[in-house]
């Protein structure tokens, strides 16, 4: 692996399970949502993860219900559950898609603690956090884009839960909520660093002939610290962004780099990575529309 993604790596730091999480999402749901334990422990290895720590993290994961596994032989296979499937389908309409392309009326979705035990509440703010929702004050949670009718599919078994649909007369006051309520201030110095983390592999890889195991090492870790970032942030419309904010600049690099580096992390999944028929598959079409789109069919893909 070149010097250069190594330091990259080192800078992350990744987690064992949330890189997990990360790859599972970003390269094998598209691929048929299946992959050998043995082909994943050896794909993670570079990135600083030893064999006890990937088998401890998938293990917790799906215990907790992210994943699901299944044995052939002596191998074992996973992928998401039903519940890692829809948890990061939410999550992936805000990693590869523009920021501030959603129409916006001016009403917010609110989401109320109405008489709920506080650990149901704190569960359910979690799920709607993966979503953009931030606490805006105790027992109460809001979105500007997230639709209440949505909204409410996540709280039909919480009764005591009310949504609503509100607007503010305040713009000076809202602007002040949402620097506060989504630290702001925080997020764009994190967009910033990822842009400096990110921008000088950008430009390595437009120097170089990429070979698969770089290729699929900079999509990893990029997805995964830009995935941060976003489930971090708030979908705001381009009317409440604030003025010179970095998001936009990072998700132009992401988009680059990514579709830069797919060619040959594809060929590098197909090689490395196994399911229980064989190597993983082509990638789903919903694959080309990840980040700006491919214009044309990847090398491999078909």
């Amino acid at each position: 692996m070149d010097p250069l993604i190594e330091k990259t790596i080192r800078r992350c730091e990744p987690r064992a399970g949330s890189l997990i999480v990360t790859v599972i999402g970003d390269v094998v749901s598209p691929h048929g949502n299946q992959v050998w334990l043995g082909s994943l422990i050896a794909a993670l290895e570079p990135f600083g993860l030893n064999q006890r720590q990937i088998r401890t993290a998938v293990s917790r994961l799906v215990a907790d219900g992210w994943l699901r596994s299944e044995q052939v032989g002596r191998r074992s296979y996973y992928g998401f559950s039903d519940l890692g499937l829809r948890e990061f389908a939410g999550a992936a309409r805000r990693i590869y898609r523009p920021p501030g392309i959603v129409d916006w009326d001016g009403r917010w979705t609110l989401v109320m603690n109405g008489g709920c035990d506080a650990d149901s509440f704190n569960e359910l703010a979690r799920h709607l956090a993966w979503q953009g929702f931030a606490k805006l004050t105790t027992g109460l949670l809001g979105h500007p884009c997230f639709s209440s009718e949505a909204v409410k599919e996540s709280v039909v078994n919480e009764p005591a839960v009310v949504v609503w649909r509100a607007s503010s007369d305040s713009d000076r006051a809202l602007s002040t909520k949402l620097r506060a309520a989504w630290d702001l201030d925080a997020l764009d110095s994190g967009f910033r660093s990822f842009t400096k983390m990110f921008g000088p592999l950008s430009k390595w890889v437009g120097e170089k002939q990429l070979d698969g195991a770089n290729a699929f090492a900079i999509r990893l870790m990029l997805v995964h610290e830009y995935r941060r970032l976003v489930l971090k942030s708030i979908e705001l419309p381009r009317s409440l962004i604030p003025k010179g904010a970095s998001n936009l600049e990072s998700y132009k690099l992401a988009s680059d780099l990514y579709q830069a580096v797919s060619d040959a992390s594809l060929e590098y999944i197909r090689a490395h990575l196994t399911a229980i028929d064989g190597p993983l598959g082509a990638p789903d079409p919903a694959y080309f529309k990840r980040f700006d789109g491919f214009s044309v069919p990847l090398a491999g893909a078909a």
